[in-house]
């Protein structure tokens, strides 16, 4: 699978907003500010979610600026 951004993810693997706040340990707001761009993740929730996806999700398709 290749990187995509959290929304794609979720839409591709059919899972809900709910689950996945429950399986990344954060409210449905946090994620849906996440699937609109008006909230980065910190580092550590980021790497949970590149984790969770299985790497689908990159750090930079979390992250407006390019990761190197």
């Amino acid at each position: 699978m290749s990187a995509m951004d959290l929304k794609t993810y979720l839409d591709f693997k059919k899972i809900k907003v709910a689950d996945a706040s429950k399986d990344l340990g954060v409210t449905k707001a946090h994620i849906y500010a996440l699937i609109a761009g008006t909230y980065e993740p910190g580092r550590k929730l980021a790497v949970r979610i590149v984790a969770w996806s299985g790497n689908a999700v990159q750090l930079s398709d979390l992250w407006n600026q390019r990761i190197s």
